[in-house]
């Protein structure tokens, strides 16, 4: 059996609707298919302020499915345990519904061939006279990416309600949207580039900037949010402006 809910769209996953949520329903392959490549038909620019997904449970377990830049990604849930998978609609239906895992297309075959490749590194790593060096390095390599993801989830200065993203593709996608100029001429102007925020003095592109930090996304009641290092928290705008406290910083072009 092959279920199908959303969240953030239509039923068929066809359009965006900012906090609606519709409950697993049956469905057929053909109509799983067709959902999928209607998610794929949504521009950009409408997911960019919302967490869209089509979640779908099946043989294989269940996965969410995101649509980044028209691409889509799978997951298996628990999201946090498991890695995004870029997929075609075709193959994101053999995944969630082949009862033979060897039978998963080429998308899980991929996914083995990265892992299978990911431990002969290790092992490579850890072989020959200074293996015990080796090991020790790759011991606090681990240790370091687990201290950095566990503060891309949470900081002091995260607000409580805001959960941060941290799909890589989902950061790539915002930032294509996210990244230019926001103020007024012949005021203070701020600069969004890729993780970094910049203040510049007279709205000039290349002006003296006056403060410069890093800010994240992140969801508050399933709305897209700029988190600054300092917990501030930049809000977007359907007319693509920014909103800090009771200032509006009207969308200026790009970086």
């Amino acid at each position: 059996m092959l279920t199908l809910s959303t969240r953030n769209m239509s039923a068929d996953a066809s359009r965006v609707v900012p906090g609606g949520r519709v409950a697993a329903v049956e469905t057929t392959r053909e109509a799983a298919l067709a959902a999928l490549v209607a998610f794929t038909q949504i521009p950009s620019t409408e997911l960019l302020e919302v967490d869209a997904r089509a979640i779908f449970s099946g043989p294989r377990g269940k996965f969410s499915v995101q649509n980044v830049r028209g691409k889509l990604y799978a997951t298996k849930v628990p999201e946090a345990e498991n890695a995004a998978v870029e997929c075609t609609p075709e193959e994101a239906i053999e995944l969630f519904t082949s009862a033979d895992p060897s039978a998963a297309s080429a998308v899980a075959a991929a996914v083995a061939a990265e892992q299978a490749d990911l431990i002969a590194s290790v092992e490579q790593v850890q072989t020959g006279p200074r293996a015990w060096i080796n090991s020790a390095w790759v011991i606090t390599l681990l240790a370091v990416a687990v201290l950095v993801a566990g503060y891309m989830s949470f900081s002091p200065d995260t607000p409580p309600e805001i959960e941060i993203i941290r799909d890589p593709a989902r950061t790539a996608s915002l930032h294509t949207g996210f990244d230019g100029l926001y103020g007024q001429p012949n005021a203070t102007v701020l600069k969004l580039d890729h993780g970094r925020l910049a203040g510049l003095v007279n709205g000039a592109a290349e002006g003296k900037v006056t403060f410069a930090t890093n800010y994240r996304y992140g969801l508050r009641a399933e709305q897209v949010v700029i988190v600054v290092d300092n917990g501030s928290v930049l809000e977007p705008q359907p007319d693509r402006s920014l909103v800090f406290l009771e200032s509006r910083y009207p969308r200026m072009g790009a970086k």
